[in-house]
């Protein structure tokens, strides 16, 4: 969201502040939390998941405003809670999380993109064609 309360849509990798919520679990109200730190979407995605609700969802023009005048705290643009993602897990579930190392994803050739788990534990994508890796299957009978 820019301060405007217009909204962009940056790399997911960019760092930038974050609006934050809180749902009150008695009168379903939210609050709404500014953090001032810089983090890539997903790192702030995880970081609004471990210490308040998730990452500012609006549902409509009320909320807009609201998180609009929250915001203003901060001169700077800030992640919200969409997400425009086309990478899709090969058996077609569907998932926001994410694992990228610094970096990555990078921008996707022309060619298709695989994803694929580095020594940290942490996902790169390459050419689909060029990787050379072991393979991870699994088995969901019991």
């Amino acid at each position: 969201m820019k301060t405007n309360a217009s909204w962009e849509s940056p790399l997911c990798t960019e760092k930038r502040n974050f609006m934050c919520y809180k749902q009150d679990q008695t009168d379903l109200t939210f609050s709404y939390h500014l953090i001032t730190e810089n983090k890539t979407w997903y790192e702030a995605q995880s970081y609004c998941r471990k210490n308040y609700t998730d990452l500012v969802s609006i549902r409509d023009q009320e909320q807009n405003e609201a998180v609009k005048i929250a915001g203003m705290k901060s001169s700077d643009f800030f992640w919200i809670g969409l997400l425009r993602d086309d990478w899709e897990w090969a058996d077609g579930g569907r998932s926001a999380y994410r694992n990228w190392d610094t970096g990555y994803p990078r921008t996707p050739s022309t060619q298709p993109n695989c994803t694929q788990l580095n020594v940290n534990g942490k996902w790169q994508n390459v050419i689909c064609s060029k990787v050379v890796a072991a393979v991870l299957c699994y088995n969901s009978k019991s």
